[in-house]
């Protein structure tokens, strides 16, 4: 694409551009390298004049509506592919170009600019408005009547200067200068400061490339000379390198105590973009003239948000982000989600990110303090844990030191303890070990009711505690955990190893009916009754009282000797006691002998008084038969006896 030529109204300086955006600085007439059939749009953007391509390339004439002080306005010149130049016509307000052809000085209505011999050659060819030729002088000759005249003797014109440079353009690197001049004059390429940058010469065929010295990409405006083989030189020419380089980064950023508004330095005429921390434009400016930008921003930033700045020159060159940090004035809102773990030694909850969190007491006391993470959630452990029905208050202070309202935390019902468990007790009896809530007291008692340990749970919910005497004999102890809030477990029990043989049962005896044998013994001590041929008759358990009582099976009723043993829960048996069972069948033998002695004796009694009294019945009968015998014999002897007196006689 062509360059870009401006005409400074004023001095008739004529300046090529790179093509792209340009920035007028006086009254000046823009000629356009495109015709209007390659236009998309015209648009007014600000003083600014938008030409949008039918290719999507975008051209702004920066304060191209501005007024000049005397009235004047600039002009708009399109050159077609085949040199046809046309002139857009718009008014004020502007509403759009009508563009019609131009071919002469007075079309364009300048016409003291050409009858000023300072204005490049080239300027008003490429306008189309110098006339072909100039004046030529007239040749007067005479003759007739012999007369002679001599011709006045020819007179040298003064030497012109050349005319100024043509056909500027700086390639895209920056390195090299390239146009059009009278052949044979040598360039000298300057920089705004003066500076010689580049020499050259051009060519016979009217072109000339000038290497420059220091690249220029940055939208510089160089000088262009030429000076002829009599030192006479040309008026100066003037383009404009493109320009490739990025703004530098903005500089000296602030926001406003409000959050309103942010200040800063950067590079002149260039366009200020502020975003927020999410990419979000939030404000747009332009540097102005002197470096320095203002820019309001359309949210309030108040709360240490990070803003970034970028600048954007007319070529489109973006600077780096620069980043700048907002004020603080918001203090973060209230703690959210609070919640106190079950010992009371921990509060949690949610808040803004990187605040501070300090918890306090009923009191006011400070018992916690801590950092809410950037996932915004926080666990804060408390010097002291918290009891139940205590009211705790929380709050968030950000890095400005704004604090948030408090947020309210009642420690509600604090649940008992579970019991603990995988309790054991060590081979030696001199150690108890288990596990539970981590942080809570650990209590021992043994059957009495007696504290025989304490410690607590270790934070890896496992403890062991040292007891204070030694308990190898199997007895039970009875551990307990406590909370914060003094609330106990139900008891766990423990066991202690026992190598030791319970005594020998006491106070044996056999019911009177065999049926059973009581004593007593170590507690929960198995009872094992065996008779004298080792068979067991019966078994049973001592009662926590010590007392004991055994069913025997079969009853042992004749005197039997019977082996009584107690056997611990770790196997270990006692001596022996032994207990002789009644013997009813000799204490029945003897009453029944007793009995039927006496019933014998009764009945012999009886029998020897039957036989008595048969005897003296027998006797009195043998009595009375001897009485009768005899008194029979009597009779008879009597009877003999007179018999034999009688015969005597």
């Amino acid at each position: 694409m062509k360059n870009i030529t401006i005409v400074d109204k004023a001095t008739g300086t004529a300046t090529e551009h790179a093509f792209g955006n340009a920035s007028l600085k006086g009254t000046s007439i823009v000629k356009l390298p495109f015709g209007p059939e390659n236009v998309q749009t015209f648009q007014q953007s600000g003083q600014n004049l938008v030409v949008t391509l039918k290719s999507g390339e975008t051209v702004t004439i920066q304060n191209f509506f501005v007024v000049g002080a005397d009235g004047a306005t600039n002009q708009l010149v399109l050159e077609n592919a085949d040199g046809t130049l046309l002139l857009g016509n718009y008014s004020t307000p502007y509403s759009g170009f009508n563009f019609t052809q131009i071919s002469t000085l007075d079309d364009l209505g300048v016409a003291a600019i050409a009858a000023d011999s300072s204005i490049p050659s080239w300027v008003l060819w490429g306008l189309g408005i110098l006339a072909v030729g100039g004046a030529a002088a007239a040749i007067g000759g005479g003759g007739g009547g012999g007369g002679h005249h001599d011709a006045p003797p020819p007179v040298t014109p003064p030497a012109t200067p050349p005319g100024a440079a043509g056909g500027l353009s700086v390639n895209s690197a920056g390195t090299v200068l390239n146009g059009k001049g009278q052949g044979g004059t040598t360039v000298t390429v300057k920089d705004a400061a003066g500076n010689v940058i580049g020499t050259g010469t051009v060519g016979a065929d009217g072109n000339f490339q000038v290497n420059l010295g220091t690249p220029q990409t940055n939208g510089e405006t160089l000088q262009v000379v030429l000076k002829d083989a009599s030192g006479k030189e040309s008026v100066p020419a003037t383009v404009v390198a493109g320009d490739t380089t990025a703004p530098a980064a903005a500089t000296g950023l602030e926001v406003s105590p409000d959050g309103t508004i942010l200040t800063g330095k950067g590079e002149p005429n260039a366009t200020v973009t502020i975003t927020d921390a999410n990419g979000n434009v939030i404000g747009t400016g332009t540097v102005g003239a002197d470096g320095n930008f203002q820019v309001t921003l359309t949210t309030p930033q108040t709360n240490g948000e990070t803003l970034n700045v970028v600048l954007k020159d007319v070529a489109g060159n973006e600077s780096p982000a620069s980043p700048v940090v907002a004020g603080d004035t918001t203090a973060p809102a209230a703690p959210t989600d609070l919640t106190i773990s079950a010992d009371g030694a921990t509060v949690s909850g949610k808040g803004e990110p990187n605040t501070a969190v300090t918890i306090k007491d009923t009191g006011g006391n400070v018992i916690g303090t801590g950092t809410v993470g950037a996932d915004g959630t926080f666990q804060v452990s408390l010097n002291t844990p918290a009891t139940e029905g205590e009211s705790l208050q929380v709050t968030l202070t950000d890095g400005a030191g704004n604090q948030s309202l408090p947020g309210g935390l009642l420690v509600a019902d604090i649940e008992t303890p579970l019991a603990p468990r995988n309790l054991s007790i060590s081979e030696a009896g001199d150690t108890l070990s288990g596990e539970g809530s981590a942080n809570h007291d650990v209590t021992v008692l043994n059957d009495a009711g007696e504290v025989v340990g304490t410690g607590t749970v270790g934070d890896d919910g496992t403890f062991v505690l040292q007891l204070n005497s030694l308990h190898v004999n199997g007895e039970r102890l009875r551990v307990f955990l406590k909370n914060f809030s003094g609330k106990e477990s139900l008891p766990g029990t423990a066991f202690a190893g026992d190598t030791i043989a319970p005594d020998a049962p006491t106070n044996l005896a056999v019911s009177p009916e065999g049926t059973t044998v009581s004593g007593k013994g170590e507690p929960r001590a198995t009872v094992t009754v065996k008779d004298a041929d080792g068979n067991v008759i019966g078994t049973g358990t001592v009662g926590d009282d010590a007392n004991f009582q055994v069913t025997l099976d079969p009853p042992q009723v004749n005197g039997e000797t019977l082996s009584v043993t107690l056997t611990d829960a770790s196997g270990n048996e006692s001596v022996p006691a032994t207990v002789v069972a009644v013997d009813i069948d000799d204490n029945d033998a003897d009453a029944d002998a007793d009995a039927d002695a006496d019933a014998d004796a009764d009945a012999d009694a009886d029998a020897d008084a039957d036989a008595d009294a048969d005897a003296d019945a027998d006797a009195d009968a043998d009595a009375d038969a001897d009485a009768d015998a005899d008194a029979d014999a009597d009779a008879d002897a009597d009877a003999a006896a007179e018999a034999e007196a009688d015969a005597e006689a």
